[in-house]
């Protein structure tokens, strides 16, 4: 049983929400009053929709996975085993993220709108399981998302925060188990300087930084930020030598923090290395061995299995090689996705999905959006989050015109390194990375083969 605001009013009465969490049994009143009379407050008021929607989505996943008690007290011992990442990190967990913002309330007066905002943010974050039911904070964050709500949904328009002693001072704790690391400060400063005036001074002191770190012995050991690191104290070295005789700038040191000079002989060029995905099997019989941050359109008739394809491959992503979002803007968290997740097995703990674009992309290894037609973006929109994210790999999976071209115009195949083509007998690829074809699983070629 699926509930929706349709329905809710009818079916709603076979759940049993004693057995459920907390806030669930609490939103079941909110939403009698949102559904009733046709459902006129969910369809009159944009923060009742936003909220219940998300109610919805929430209710019926905690009655689909409810299981015997053995079932459940196994899974709770297996996550209790989880722990916890403390000390120096390159980024703050999104669950630390998120208990600081609430800390940084404790004593303030708020407005409902800044509450639900944050609370909207959690909720989000949890819908694209940025926030995990597994996390080692995951009671934290539970209780926090309840505080919030209770706000939320009161009757003041300014609200007055007060957090409990004991609990702000564990929240404390929990908050300063992670710092970012010095490599990445040192680095974040560096190009937070690039094209200002006046930062003699400031160039001095990131100098000094960048030097006690690179004199550490544990940091040399270090293969991801020491190589930077030290690019980038060099660049601050030939500033400082010039401070003296010129005007120094940082604007162009960025071309040496991992771009290729303009001008290079054959014999650099055979000695470089590239980073690769490490793509096998029959993807890369596909489209061969694509570089870190490759682009990749898809096109293909309605029904052609183009959005079957990529959800596949999305899984193939996922669990080889590295953490992929799925942006399902055409269908958005409706049965049709639950049908191609089930159909594919795309259930890897590395693959997550959306409704819509997100933000931030930070963390992310691949990302599919499907589809570029449905999301309204333009070439300029592509271009500034490849940009943005330069390490990323993003699929664009397009509609097509009546007589098979994808729309949007030619301009759009320019700017990727991979094109895809879809049809029901067979899938073709051109691109950087050398040509290729495969057969897909509903072609009757494909199933003669199986069958030998």
């Amino acid at each position: 049983m699926i509930l929706t605001p349709k329905n809710y009013i009818e079916q709603s009465c076979q759940v049993n929400f004693d057995q459920l969490p907390k806030a669930l049994s609490k939103g079941h009143d909110l939403a009698l009053n949102a559904f009733k009379d046709a459902q006129s407050a969910y369809k009159g008021n944009k923060t009742v929709k936003a909220v219940m929607d998300h109610y919805l989505c929430e209710l019926n996943e905690a009655i689909a996975s409810k299981k015997p008690t053995k079932t459940i007290k196994k899974r709770k011992k297996r996550s209790a085993t989880l722990k916890p990442i403390t000390g120096e990190v390159s980024l703050i967990s999104e669950e630390i993220r998120f208990i600081r913002r609430f800390l940084w309330l404790d004593g303030k007066n708020r407005s409902k709108e800044s509450i639900k905002s944050l609370l909207f943010s959690l909720q989000n974050a949890m819908v694209e399981r940025r926030i995990r039911k597994n996390s080692p904070y995951a009671d934290e964050i539970q209780k926090i998302h309840d505080y919030l709500w209770d706000l939320a949904v009161g009757q003041h328009d300014m609200l007055r925060i007060e957090l409990d002693p004991k609990l702000k001072a564990s929240y404390k704790e929990i908050a300063s188990s992670q710092s970012i690391k010095e490599a990445v400060r040192i680095l974040k400063k560096f190009i937070s300087l690039q094209g200002q005036s006046g930062i003699d001074e400031q160039v001095v002191k990131l100098h000094k930084r960048a030097s006690v770190l690179l004199e550490n012995k544990s940091f040399q050991k270090d293969k991801m930020y020491h190589y930077r690191v030290s690019q980038a104290f060099d660049e601050l070295t030939y500033y400082i030598e010039d401070m003296d005789y010129d005007n120094p700038d940082l604007s162009f040191t960025l071309q040496h923090l991992g771009k290729l000079p303009d001008v290079m002989s054959s014999e650099q060029i055979l000695k470089m290395e590239f980073e690769t995905i490490g793509l096998n099997g029959k993807w890369k019989e596909l489209i061969g061995d694509p570089s870190v941050g490759f682009s990749m359109m898809v096109f293909g008739q309605p029904k052609s299995g183009k959005s079957t394809l990529m959800m596949e491959f999305a899984q193939h992503l996922a669990e080889n090689h590295g953490k992929t979002l799925y942006v399902a803007i055409e269908e958005g968290f409706g049965y049709t996705l639950k049908d191609k997740i089930q159909r594919v097995g795309a259930t890897s703990g590395n693959l997550s999905f959306a409704a819509e674009m997100p933000k931030n992309l930070d963390g992310l290894d691949f990302v599919f959006i499907d589809s570029i037609s449905r999301g309204g973006m333009e070439i300029k929109d592509l271009i500034k989050l490849q940009e943005k994210n330069p390490r990323v790999g993003f699929i664009y999976i397009f509609h097509t015109t009546k007589d098979g071209r994808f729309r949007g115009g030619n301009h759009y195949a320019h700017e990727v390194d991979v094109i895809i083509e879809v049809s029901p007998e067979e899938i073709n690829a051109s691109g950087r990375f050398g040509p290729g074809s495969i057969l897909p699983r509903s072609s009757e070629k494909h199933k003669a083969l199986e069958d030998k």
